[in-house]
């Protein structure tokens, strides 16, 4: 039994420290044990699936393996549509090529086509492209050191031009969750998307359950949703995730 008063204060305050944390997790996400994650390699269909099983919604899209699926899949589609080479080895697509968007006509599908049979694709992922909006980047990673922790950062033009990023350690609720893009230099751009509850919900929900996936499944390494979309009317759906086993 402690004697020192201050020892017993500094017993008392780290009860205290404990029980908060608890409390606070009262309103994180459950672990996601019961999550099939799949065998792996990991193609970005295969990885937005995944996020689907998770509850995290994505955009509408079709694995198509010839041209006339692939048309089919514009016409199903509707609007724009982004079209890919899906290949679980190529992990940057844009880098060989591998990424057309604001697809609308059939003539406009056979041009990128013809690109993506060029660098090799023998599968497409034909993609309903997300509205106009802020993008973020959300993900989780297991740490050598620190375990898992999730971090979120600004996507798009800002992903690039600035070293801004925003990181918590594992486990993570709601309410955490929900200050990481306050601090990040760039909060101000999300202004605008956040003008609606149901983003903020839903971004914070995110990211709190891929830390929780990563937590929970130890073969996991990482998981990232690149760019994670905010819009004036919530979220615009996770156009990319890559997924490392």
């Amino acid at each position: 039994m402690a004697t020192d008063p201050r020892g017993v204060a500094a017993a008392t305050a780290a009860l205290l420290a404990d029980a908060r944390h608890r409390a606070a997790l009262d309103d994180a996400v459950r672990p996601v044990a019961d999550v099939d994650i799949g065998g792996g390699p990991y193609d970005e269909h295969d990885a937005k699936e995944l996020l689907t099983r998770l509850g995290i919604a994505t955009t509408a899209r079709r694995v198509c393996t010839d041209r006339a699926s692939a048309h089919e899949a514009l016409d199903e589609l509707g609007g724009s549509v982004a079209v890919k080479l899906l290949d679980a080895t190529v992990h940057h697509k844009t880098e060989v090529g591998g990424v057309h968007l604001n697809v609308r006509t059939d003539a406009d599908l056979d041009v990128a086509l013809d690109a993506l049979e060029a660098v090799g694709a023998t599968r497409f992922l034909i993609e309903a492209m997300a509205p106009s909006g802020v993008d973020l980047v959300v993900g989780a990673r297991r740490d050598p050191v620190f375990g898992p922790d999730r971090t979120a950062r600004p996507g798009g033009n800002y992903a690039e031009a600035l070293a801004d990023v925003s990181v918590r350690l594992a486990p993570l609720s709601d309410s955490d969750a929900a200050t990481m893009p306050d601090e990040l230099a760039a909060a101000h751009c999300f202004t605008l998307a956040r003008r609606t509850g149901p983003t903020d919900r839903g971004a914070r929900r995110i990211v709190a359950t891929l830390g929780s996936l990563v937590a929970t499944h130890p073969r996991i390494d990482e998981v990232e949703v690149n760019p994670l979309r905010l819009t004036a009317t919530g979220l615009g759906g996770a156009r990319c995730c890559d997924h490392h086993p």
